[in-house]
């Protein structure tokens, strides 16, 4: 009875603390006798969940618990406010709070041994892992707690072997990471020399993540011993554990928990009598705080924005983000390429052999524009994708070319995958049909047949070399699927590319003025027949970019004919392509051809007629004033008080095309051919159609 009263004291007391100021044993929740672990994992630097756990510590310990306070690891880095000072303001408010012991993860080890041995120094508590080794663990592997009671409970850690993958060569230099059968035998026997030592409750603090051949729920089923394991590095929630343990929580005689990520969740876990209950808080229910945490706390994060908000450096011009850079070359992705560049070259310690030639940035990491002005660390880090970092990798000169076709398989059209470059000079064909292989296995990227729209001419400074093995920088989040056979080479820096562009400015002194226009890294061309210096180029791009018109065999045929089937189709493209039903009446418009569904569906809405009662004319081509009645029935307009009275040749308007084309010349959709002519009965060639679709579209999204 004793132990349901107790545990239900708890439980009690989890939801009091998510509704007020908690339940103290002055209320009468006595909970002696219970082992109440608080714990947190993944937090990244959300410091404000610090101040919460501490009061929570404080509330349970009042009523009469014995309380342990862990973390399973990834506290020390993720956001600049314990980056900015290695870790040190994490392990500070973590004292402050009652932590007791914490796993290790790849925040921790990322700044490297020195100053993990620093924060291991500052720390109240034990930062525990027995599967990191240096011949011998390189931490501390357990730890023992004693109740008042003198129930004994022994807490562990381990680490996942995947972050030797992460670590610059600094960081990791000397490390093993104890992975397979080795980290499962670390396991056991950590829990068995636990029970030998006379523990009760055997906790092990997991920074392996749930699945995979190394994760918590592969071990668990290798490993007996364990009453509790807490689990981290996956950013795992409670729920999901439930879903991958079918509801129970449990896998084998472990009991599995976990709480999420910066601070979402908060873990509680009540042992009593050998029964182990878990629940979790979100952190936005708790309404119970430490004053002095939250005071440190504070301290800390406004110390670190002033840090954010000092200017670095002046923008003449708009650094360009967001979707511009998922189609197409920017400055600001220029600017990041070069910046990971000389990063790269200055601190990676690579030899004259080893350069680094390239770099590469999926254009979907530039979330957003950096306006012209004072430019501060925290326009950087806003304008980049949180916790991305900055890694090498070595790939031959086929791979990059493969990879490259397939992170541009979407052009012209915008994708996350889209290239920002540096260090290489390459063309692209968007106008040449990307040819699809199907998608790379386990991955939704696409794998292109063969490699026709890009072509690399420069990688380096020098003459590309398809067999060449090139160093290139990258991205932690791009991971092209072309270069899969070459990931063991791929070193994590960890160091985020906002630290890496201040780096760039300040350090380097890098004037930003070199970056008002994109540096041209990408040559891109379509259309032979369609140079930059023609009055519909950019018409030709906008149609042939949005998709409503396109060219065949590199060409576009700019000066040729616009016929009746196109324009319609065009048209149809314009409104959506919408599905239409029934069969055309035209005797000339068979079912199945390319602009069948586009001459049905205009005809239905009244946008065209047929040259008879029962032929439509497909190869017919579009006059002038015909093109802007088209667009005119389109567009649903009404007629305008203008008139067409200042051209010499007005009298040449068809009675049907008056409206039409005084409301195309009011709105500037159509222009003369020369001040005082209009030329109504003339061909509409194909450039001619694109410029007034450009102008109409323009118009419209005014």
């Amino acid at each position: 009875m004793r132990k349901q009263r107790v545990l239900s004291l708890v439980l009690a007391l989890v939801m009091a603390l998510s509704l007020s100021t908690g339940v103290s044993a002055d209320e009468g929740g006595d909970l002696t006798g219970a082992v109440v672990v608080i714990h947190t994992g993944d937090v990244h630097g959300a410091l404000e969940g610090y101040a919460k756990v501490a009061a929570m510590k404080s509330t349970y310990e009042a009523a009469g618990a014995y309380v342990l306070l862990l973390d399973a690891g990834g506290f020390a880095s993720g956001s600049p406010y314990v980056r900015h000072s290695s870790g040190v303001s994490a392990v500070e408010l973590m004292n402050a709070a009652g932590y007791v012991a914490a796993a290790v993860g790849e925040n921790e080890l990322s700044y490297g041994q020195e100053k993990l041995q620093a924060l291991t120094d500052l720390s109240n508590f034990p930062l525990l892992s027995a599967s990191v080794m240096k011949g011998e663990p390189l931490l501390p592997t357990h730890q023992i707690f004693e109740a008042p009671d003198g129930l004994k409970i022994g807490v562990f850690g381990l680490t996942a072997p995947e972050i030797a993958h992460t670590l610059s060569p600094s960081a990791g230099e000397g490390l093993t990471f104890l992975t397979g059968s080795a980290l499962v035998r670390a396991a056991k026997n950590e829990a068995a020399a636990l029970r030998e030592a006379g523990c009760e409750l055997v906790i092990c603090l997991s920074h392996l993540g749930l699945q995979g051949d190394d994760g918590a729920l592969s071990l668990l089923r290798q490993a007996e011993g364990i009453d509790l394991m807490i689990d981290g590095h996956a950013h795992t929630t409670l729920e999901e554990v439930k879903k991958a343990t079918g509801g129970t929580c449990m896998v084998g005689e472990t009991a599995l928990t976990a709480a999420g990520s910066s601070f979402a969740e908060v873990g509680v876990a009540v042992y009593m009598d050998g029964e182990i209950v878990a629940r979790s808080l979100p952190l936005d229910t708790i309404a119970v705080s430490d004053e002095a945490v939250a005071a440190k706390a504070a301290a800390i994060t406004d110390e670190v924005d002033r840090w954010l908000g000092e200017t670095i450096d002046s923008a003449p011009a708009r650094l360009v983000g967001g979707v511009e850079a998922r189609r197409g070359e920017t400055n600001l992705g220029d600017l990041v390429c070069d910046a990971m560049l000389v990063w790269t070259g200055r601190q990676a310690g690579l030899t004259e052999e080893n350069t680094v030639a390239a770099a590469l940035l999926s254009g979907g990491v530039l979330q957003d524009d950096i306006a012209a002005g004072a430019v501060c660390r925290a326009d950087i880090a806003a304008a980049l994708t949180p916790e991305e970092t900055l890694c090498t990798i070595k790939v031959t000169g086929r791979a990059l070319l493969e990879a490259l076709e397939s992170m541009t398989a979407a052009a012209p059209k915008d994708s996350s995958s889209f290239p920002q470059m540096a260090g290489m000079s390459v063309t692209l064909n968007t106008l040449e049909s990307f040819e699809s292989g199907g998608y790379y296995p386990n991955t939704d990227q696409l794998k292109p047949a063969a490699v026709r729209r890009v072509g690399v001419t420069a990688v380096g400074g020098e003459g590309f070399d398809p067999e060449a093995v090139y160093t290139v920088a990258l991205n932690s989040g791009l991971k092209p699927a072309a270069f899969a056979p070459y990931e063991r080479s791929r070193v994590n820096w960890g160091v985020p590319l906002e630290d890496v562009v201040a780096f760039y400015l300040q350090e380097e002194d890098t004037d930003l003025a070199l970056y008002s226009e994109s540096v041209g890294w990408i040559e891109s061309y379509g259309y032979q027949d369609v140079t930059s210096d023609k009055w519909y180029a950019s018409a030709v791009d906008y149609v042939s970019t949005t998709g409503l018109m396109q060219g065949s065999a590199g060409l576009f045929r700019p000066g040729e004919a616009m016929n009746r089937a196109m324009l319609v189709t065009v048209l149809y493209r314009m409104a959506g392509s919408p599905a239409v039903e029934g069969t055309s009446l035209f005797t000339d418009v068979p079912a199945g051809k390319w602009y069948t569904d586009a001459v049905l569906w205009a005809s239905k809405n009244g946008i065209v007629q047929g040259q008879t009662a029962d032929t439509f004319a497909p190869n017919a081509s579009i006059t002038r004033q015909q093109l802007a009645t088209f667009l005119y029935r389109y567009a649903q307009a009404k007629p305008v008080q203008s008139n067409l009275s200042a051209f010499t040749d007005a009298g040449q308007v068809s009675a049907y095309a008056a409206d039409p084309l005084a409301w195309a010349v009011e709105n500037g959709f159509v222009g003369g051919t020369t001040p005082t002519t209009l030329a109504p009965r003339d061909t509409a060639s194909r450039a001619m159609v694109a410029a007034v679709l450009m102008r109409y579209q323009q118009g419209q999204a005014e």
